[in-house]
């Protein structure tokens, strides 16, 4: 009852005069219309679209349980798979999974391969936002085989980005280039241009991955305007900050500092945890790389809270290791120890490759520090 009085708030509050009429409720049953709930929707997925997913998160929340009222499956589904894809874009995939997995067995229910295959697109992103690559490309291949028999042109261009994707996440970013030029045509095609420059900014990411930064950054002025015209500002920021790490490639960290400083409000203004805590990452390694302990220090420690709050274990191992080894060179060996006993307890929740190396390490300090006591 109160979301659904409060969804009449919003709608009517919000919406233009001419969609107004379009909003009514059933007096009986105090519930919101299709059609109301269609417009919360529209608003849900314009603030998405537009990188405002924790704004959007409020809309599809608000349409979710009136969607469920009326018993409409196919949208009750896709309601649950926008919910997930702004958790996703919030960095929590373990959220996202939760969401699309209950979208799953409706689309299912009503027969909706594209539906169906856009739940496995989303799965397979939340799966590799979490580290588990693997698992994603799974169910990206499975996503591309359903939409490749239903004929949705972007769903498929999709799907082939998100291959391109693990491939380029593994390092083999001659196949993800094919997959992203696959892409590309489908997008232009359709006249999808927020999809387009999200392409362009996987092709970016692919040249600079092999060692050609001036083919990056053709790309990438491409993409950015695209990024702006439809007013993307999470992908502007994330393109904004593919030009910083190219110009960090080329040694020109002037003009990198410039780019992840124009990101980094950006990725905070819409709440994107795992863009910020990429940023902030950058501009320590920066630091780092000049020679500035401190200043390195400041980011990397602003970044360990964001890799916790996202999940990405991963990353978190390695900013601890990084953080641990700085405090070591600015001859703190305490605090040293402290960051890499943390470094290690993750790496062994994952099983990370360096964990054996880092426990070696970390009985070494521990015996120095002792020694110098």
């Amino acid at each position: 009852m109160e979301n659904l009085q409060t969804a009449r708030k919003i709608v009517l509050a919000q919406a233009p005069d001419e969609t107004k009429e379009a909003v009514t409720f059933d007096g009986q049953a105090k519930k919101l219309t299709v059609e109301a709930a269609d417009t919360l929707t529209n608003f849900g997925v314009a603030y998405h679209t537009s990188g405002q997913s924790k704004k959007a998160l409020q809309f599809f929340d608000l349409a979710l349980p009136l969607f469920e009222v009326v018993g409409d499956k196919s949208k009750q589904a896709t309601t649950l798979v926008n919910i997930g894809r702004a958790h996703a874009a919030l960095g929590q995939p373990d959220k996202a999974m939760q969401f699309c997995e209950q979208a799953l067995p409706l689309f299912q229910a009503v027969g909706d391969k594209v539906g169906e295959a856009a739940v496995f697109n989303n799965m397979g992103n939340a799966y590799q936002i979490s580290g588990d690559i693997a698992k994603g490309l799974q169910y990206y291949e499975r996503a591309l085989a359903l939409i490749q028999l239903g004929g949705d042109k972007i769903g498929e261009a999709t799907a082939l980005n998100n291959i391109g994707s693990f491939y380029h996440a593994v390092g083999d970013n001659n196949k993800a280039l094919k997959f992203y030029e696959q892409a590309l045509p489908i997008i232009r095609g359709v006249g999808d241009r927020g999809a387009e420059a999200n392409t362009l900014n996987n092709i970016s990411n692919a040249y600079q991955s092999l060692g050609t930064p001036q083919k990056a950054l053709k790309v990438l002025d491409l993409a950015l305007p695209l990024f702006q015209t439809v007013g993307d500002k999470v992908g502007e920021a994330h393109c904004l900050n593919n030009k910083g790490s190219v110009y960090y490639d080329l040694n020109v960290t002037a003009k990198a500092l410039q780019y992840f400083n124009l990101a980094l409000p950006l990725f905070r203004a819409v709440g994107d945890k795992g863009g910020e805590a990429a940023i902030l990452n950058n501009i320590g390694g920066i630091y780092y790389t000049a020679g500035n302990l401190v200043a390195s220090l400041q980011y990397l420690e602003q970044v360990l809270p964001l890799f916790a709050a996202t999940g990405d274990k991963r990353s978190e191992a390695t900013t601890r290791h990084n953080v641990a080894r700085i405090y070591y060179d600015l001859g703190q060996v305490e605090k040293a120890i402290k960051y890499l006993t943390l470094c290690v307890q993750v790496e062994r929740q994952i099983e990370h490759p360096s964990l054996e190396k880092h426990k070696s390490l970390l009985i070494m300090w521990k015996a120095e520090f002792k020694r110098a006591k």
